[in-house]
């Protein structure tokens, strides 16, 4: 494949749901290039799993909690405190939590 047409792929394709162009040597899909998000059938977030930290945080009043750390592949601290803090928030309104990564 072209260099000029790798970025293309990086940023359409899936690693789950295929190549978008149906090409055969598609680098995400052939594992040769890291896919930056998520496809249109997965939706259009980053993908989690390259994130450090994931939290929750209230728009409303802007309190924001650490639900975990990414562990290599796997989140480690089993979100303590999600509970918690969606009681604390739940007049609040479900639209003003907002889930961030870094």
């Amino acid at each position: 494949m072209k260099p000029d047409k790798i970025g293309v792929h990086t940023t359409h394709c899936c690693t789950r749901h295929g190549c978008k162009y149906g090409d055969k040597d598609c680098p995400v899909v052939t594992g040769q290039v890291k896919q930056e998000y998520l496809c249109e059938e997965c939706g259009d977030v980053p993908l989690l799993r390259d994130q450090e930290y994931v939290y929750l945080r209230c728009t409303r009043c802007g309190e924001r909690i650490k639900l975990g750390r990414n562990a290599g592949g796997g989140w480690w601290g089993g979100f303590p405190g999600m509970t918690d803090f969606l009681l604390e928030h739940s007049g609040c309104g479900t639209q003003d939590i907002k889930l961030e990564w870094e």
